[in-house]
């Protein structure tokens, strides 16, 4: 006996909610989620993560193809002589009416001299109408003479869709409309909805995706061996960076004084992945008087590659330091307060500005690189981390923005001072989290926690995008190649599943591209060229190509890796806080870390002498 799965009003209703914000229908969704009373239908329902993007078109076609099967077994047991009496009963119906389309009909003067008589009894499309119906897809051989204006009746000239649709009416009525019967408002009905979906057209075969599962490394994070390690003294990976101009750097730290650059090979076909390597690394913390117990709170490449800044916690104390590729320190700062929580270079690499805790707030640090001060200028911030998590970005060499709860606001370096240049004007329940500024447009983007984004102009104008249901989890502008102008594309993602891309320059509209993951969304991360864009679950990694966003280009599922099912991580705590996703500089390698594990994901496998056609 074939086992047959339940199907409930629930599961029948979060079909029908995928369907809505796959295919961008969002305000719908919400209204379909306000009347069906359940919040969080993706967290809700055990069985939701279960199920697959586009999975109401999916069943309908696969029903659809199993109505097929039925009428054409069927038509086998009638016997020839019976089949040979073609009758109006024999031909095949459908769900959507009779399978056979019919002939395109043909005009003459008398017929056109009738449209003209009856053309006078509707009224003329306005210009909101007339888009409507000349987007609507089947309409662009007409029935109708060019010259003649086109009526609006249910979507349709004369009331008919063209043979080339997938729904046919059996017969033109008398009404030249294909109704049952008149309607007292005759030719301004409401538009038929326009049917979208992201999914493959039906009767598509779509490319397979690509399954990076093969294609993996696992880092080792200590010199123990890794079979005698046990999750209790496994340091936890926190943060995770390739260097911006040697695409075999990787560097990652964390607790427990972890802080290693490795040295990773370029990826080879075919090559044989073990569960965990040992690539060779440098520690950069070893032999620092540093203890075994302090914790690497904040991590930056400068954008030459040539150095990198560690910020580190031990005995309530903070220090930040500089070092080169050879692991010699280059400079060091002490900060009264720990932790760093933010640290980031300035676009020349001459400043690192930091965000550390004060006794009444935040205090941001720049420190000069090139000075020999040993406390840099310091700036106070009445702000609460621990409630409000700040973010920042640079502008240019001395200015930059920083956001957190309500808080927006622009910073100004110089002279050995920092001041505020301006204070935007935010509303009350603004609940800032991420910033990120796009030098080529000069526009600032911010990320809430209630899953809005807004675009900022330099004077202060702001532009909202009602983006997500519940909190912003990344946002990423899209690279700009060099000598091309910027696409102007920014990214979210949430704790919806969605990770959407929208147009800086059109705020107001849809997301120019829109994809659903069934499962929260943790970090997002464009390949330098910005070609492609990974997302990062706690179940693995996505790939997408931009602008063919239909289906994954590849995958990458976490479970199924020997590395990261290992015996010694059964004792492992579920609670993931930090999620880690990076590519290297040539768009060929991604980082995937969350808590002991550290993986690097091949993406193109080929050696460069291959050509690669993506």
């Amino acid at each position: 006996m074939v086992d047959v799965e339940r199907l409930d009003s629930d599961r029948v209703m979060f079909l029908i909610w995928r369907f809505l914000l796959e295919s961008n229908y969002r305000e719908s969704a919400a209204k379909l989620q306000k009347e069906w009373q359940v919040a969080q239908p993706h967290r809700d329902f055990d069985w939701a993560r279960f199920v697959k993007t586009h999975a109401l078109v999916s069943l309908l076609q696969r029903g659809l193809q199993h109505q097929a099967y039925e009428r054409e077994f069927l038509a086998g047991e009638v016997s020839q002589d019976s089949a040979a009496d073609v009758s109006e009963e024999r031909i095949p119906f459908g769900v959507f009416g009779r399978l056979v389309t019919e002939p395109a009909p043909t005009y003459d003067e008398d017929d056109e001299e009738d449209e003209d008589e009856d053309e006078e009894d509707f009224e003329i499309m306005d210009d909101a109408d007339h888009e409507i119906h000349r987007k609507r897809p089947g309409n662009d051989r007409r029935r109708s003479s060019p010259a003649k204006r086109q009526r609006l009746i249910n979507g349709y000239v004369n009331g008919v869709a063209d043979a080339a649709t997938t729904m046919d009416v059996d017969q033109v009525g008398e009404n030249g409309n294909g109704h049952a019967y008149p309607s007292p408002l005759e030719g301004e009905q409401a538009p038929t909805p326009i049917p979208r979906t992201d999914g493959p057209a039906v009767s598509t075969q779509a490319d397979a995706v690509r399954n990076l599962t093969d294609e993996t490394t696992f880092l080792q994070l200590s010199n123990e061996d890794p079979s005698e390690e046990t999750a209790t003294n496994l340091p936890l990976v926190m943060h995770c960076s390739w260097n911006p101009q040697d695409p075999t750097l990787l560097a990652a730290a964390g607790s427990d004084t972890l802080a290693r650059v490795w040295t990773i090979s370029p990826p080879s076909p075919h090559e044989h992945v073990a569960a965990h390597v040992n690539p060779a690394s440098e520690l950069l913390l070893a032999n620092r008087n540093i203890p075994h117990n302090a914790d690497v709170t904040a991590m930056a490449w400068n954008h030459e590659g040539g150095q990198i800044a560690i910020a580190t916690q031990f005995d309530g104390r903070a220090k930040v330091t500089v070092y080169d590729l050879n692991s010699a320190v280059i400079r060091d700062w002490d900060l009264p307060e720990p932790p760093v929580i933010k640290m980031k270079w300035n676009t020349e690499d001459t400043f690192i500005l930091t965000i550390s805790p004060d006794i009444k707030g935040a205090l941001i640090s720049v420190f000069p690189i090139n000075d020999d001060k040993p406390e840099p200028p310091s700036h106070f911030l009445q702000h609460d981390l621990e409630k409000e998590p700040p973010d920042v970005a640079w502008c240019t060499e001395t200015d930059f923005v920083v956001c957190g709860g309500n808080m927006l606001r622009s910073l100004h370096y110089a002279d050995g001072r920092i001041a505020v240049s301006r204070k935007y004007e935010t509303r009350e329940d603004d609940e800032f989290c991420h910033i990120r500024y796009d030098a080529v447009l000069k526009l600032v983007a911010t990320g809430s926690e209630k899953g809005e984004i807004d675009i900022w102009q330099h004077d202060g104008q702001r532009q909202t995008i009602k983006a997500h249901q519940g909190p912003v989890t990344s946002l990423a502008w899209q690279p700009s190649q060099e000598g091309v102008d910027s696409p102007g594309l920014v990214a979210s993602a949430g704790e919806d599943g969605i990770i959407a891309i929208w147009d800086a320059r059109r705020p107001d509209a849809k997301p120019v591209y829109s994809m659903s993951v069934g499962c929260p969304v943790v970090a997002l991360s464009f390949t330098p060229d910005g070609t492609f864009i990974a997302a990062a679950t706690t179940q693995g990694v996505l790939v997408y190509k931009v602008g063919d966003t239909v289906l994954p280009f590849a995958r990458w599922s976490r479970m199924p890796h020997p590395g990261w099912l290992s015996p010694k991580a059964a004792t492992e705590g579920p609670e993931e806080d930090i999620h880690l996703l990076c590519w290297d500089s040539n768009g060929h390698k991604l980082a995937y870390g969350v808590n002991s594990r550290l993986a690097v994901i091949n993406f193109i496998t080929s050696p460069p002498s291959e050509a690669i056609e993506l």
